[in-house]
């Protein structure tokens, strides 16, 4: 079984046509995908991933992993290690009051909008994410060293962000600077 914060699936092994689909995509150089391995990964099995075009990016528990694949990705060369691999969805990058549409009070802008921090994947250059932010509003800024920028967003076209390649995750944010409890 593999266990996100949206949803929890127990995915029949074999390789999503969902997931060759977006291989077949020229635009992109790169898709985020999840997998899952039948066994945990040796440095070994690593190797023949990356040479494969696979790289194991974050653990999800169990043997799952979200990876990046290049397009040219050779899954169908890896059946002695991947059990299953498929789609990285819009609720996969969504925290589950987003995704439910449980908007905070202090996540509301006075015009309506919604705040949210959205983090690009790791790879994806800033040039890109600010092309994909642009796409969505007009109000995004970078928010702290990493990858991750502080958007204002109508909340019809959150879903729609989060279908973006690029994106990883999206929560409510940033807080509001609350006073500390004496």
């Amino acid at each position: 079984m593999i266990a996100l914060t949206n949803r929890s699936f127990t995915p029949e092994p074999g390789i999503d046509p969902a997931l060759w689909a977006a291989l077949g995509k020229v635009d992109q150089t790169l898709i985020h995908a999840l997998v899952q391995l039948k066994t945990p990964p040796t440095a070994d099995h690593r190797a023949k991933l990356a040479r494969g075009g696979i790289t194991l990016r974050t653990f999800l528990g169990g043997t799952a992993y979200l990876a990046s694949l290049s397009r040219e990705a050779r899954l169908d060369e890896m059946g002695e290690i991947l059990r299953w691999a498929g789609p990285l969805l819009p609720e996969d990058k969504m925290s589950r009051d987003l995704w439910q549409g449980k908007i905070h009070d202090w996540a509301r802008t006075s015009e309506g909008k919604v705040k949210v921090l959205v983090e690009f994947h790791e790879d994806s250059e800033t040039g890109a994410s600010k092309q994909v932010l642009s796409a969505y509003t007009r109000e995004f800024k970078r928010h702290g060293p990493s990858n991750t920028w502080a958007v204002q967003i109508c909340e019809s076209r959150i879903r729609g962000l989060a279908a973006e390649e690029q994106v990883r995750s999206m929560e409510q944010g940033p807080h509001p600077m609350m006073p500390l409890e004496s």
